[in-house]
């Protein structure tokens, strides 16, 4: 789905409708032209470029200068308990940049998909959590709002309620009726 999508599902639902629609969370990152790779291509949807500049605080998560992309898993996965994200084709979330490894880190899903964990899948630059440096495999808890950081990559985990509020906080005030 893409931001119009989004922003029109937001403005015409309440939050328990939005969040109804998305049992997955999104990585949120600023929109680029370029990614180390050449010109971004937006028909695929989990492909994701190089941090290129940190946005001023109040920017960063605003939807126009944003790509949420979501965290799901890509139907030709051979694994069924977790999420892959790299540089490779097959990686259910992938980023194009070299700094991140093939196989960079894994987020695992509670069975009731509101809980997440990260872990660093032994990458060559290191998987940061809130500027923390992760533990080769080992499971951390992952929150809304918190920043991870794979190579060079920087972005925002955010669940669908966060992603609710984000959008409505840019969504044109309508008149009172």
């Amino acid at each position: 789905m893409d931001l119009p999508a989004l922003l029109a599902l937001a403005r015409r639902s309440s939050r328990d409708e939005f969040v109804k629609h998305f049992r997955h969370p999104f990585l949120a990152r600023p929109r680029l032209a370029e990614t180390a790779h050449g010109v971004a291509d937006d028909a695929a949807s989990t492909d994701v470029g190089p941090l290129d500049h940190t946005p001023p605080i109040g920017d960063q998560l605003r939807p126009a200068a944003v790509r949420y992309v979501p965290i799901v898993r890509n139907p030709t996965s051979p694994y069924t308990d977790r999420i892959t994200i790299g540089r490779t084709a097959n990686c259910d979330v992938v980023l194009k940049d070299r700094s991140v490894s093939k196989l960079h880190a894994l987020l695992w899903p509670h069975a009731d998909q509101t809980r997440w964990a990260v872990c660093d899948a032994r990458s060559a630059n290191g998987t940061f959590l809130n500027s923390t440096r992760l533990a080769p495999l080992q499971k951390v808890p992952i929150r809304a709002g918190d920043l991870l950081r794979l190579g060079l990559i920087e972005m925002r985990f955010v669940d669908a309620s966060l992603l609710y509020d984000l959008l409505l906080r840019r969504l044109p005030r309508l008149p009172p009726r």
